[in-house]
């Protein structure tokens, strides 16, 4: 039995598919049907920044900068006793910070991989979302068939969207680790849909 053919309806415009990618993301969210939610555009991550970091040559730099290594750097102290202690709390600091700064290159490196993958299945989204997008122009594609590809299509641009978020998120964290300000953000999760990233230093 010949598969059934859908020519009712042609190819989405550019406005359409924003409008579908929004609701989707949104459903995806818990938040269908809002209308006053903008979602901004996802930044592209520094790919050359990001891929020259090394925690090696960023580690003195992070230890002193460290808000609790440089308090104690400057605390006052009498007798040997006292002064030993201050070398201890100075060595711990800079130990801390050590942890700190190799998590978050850690966390960065996980986003890394995380978006070259997305990359990936995202090139291979959009080739076939094209195809699909051709056949419905030509009246060759079921309407089940175009709502899967639509479906996959909208699923792999939100995850590169997502990848994007993360990693942008895990090297601002980062540069801000190396610079010695404490954000109280994790370095790999987007935190909300809409967020427009940046706001790093030029740390490198």
């Amino acid at each position: 039995m010949s598969p059934r053919i859908s020519k009712a309806r042609g190819p989405l415009s550019s406005k359409e598919q924003q409008s579908e990618l929004k609701e989707s993301l949104l459903t995806m969210l818990g938040l269908s049907g809002r209308t006053d939610i903008e979602i901004g555009t996802v930044p592209d991550p520094d790919l050359s920044a990001i891929r020259a970091v090394s925690v090696e040559n960023d580690l003195q730099t992070a230890i002193s900068n460290d808000p609790t290594w440089v308090s104690e750097m400057k605390s006052k102290v009498t007798g040997t006793d006292n002064r030993e202690l201050r070398k201890q709390r100075i060595s711990e600091a800079a130990q801390n910070a050590e942890i700190s700064l190799r998590s978050a290159y850690e966390n960065l490196q996980n986003a890394l991989s995380q978006y070259e993958a997305a990359e990936s299945a995202y090139s291979a989204a959009k080739q076939a979302w094209d195809t699909v997008q051709k056949k419905q122009a030509a009246g060759m594609l079921s309407k089940n068939a175009y709502l899967s590809g639509q479906a996959s299509w909208l699923s792999g641009e939100a995850a590169m969207n997502t990848a994007k978020l993360n990693l942008v998120s895990a090297y601002t964290s980062y540069v801000w680790q190396v610079a010695g300000v404490e954000t109280g953000a994790s370095g790999g999760t987007a935190a909300a849909a809409g967020s427009s990233g940046g706001g790093a230093p030029a740390g490198r």
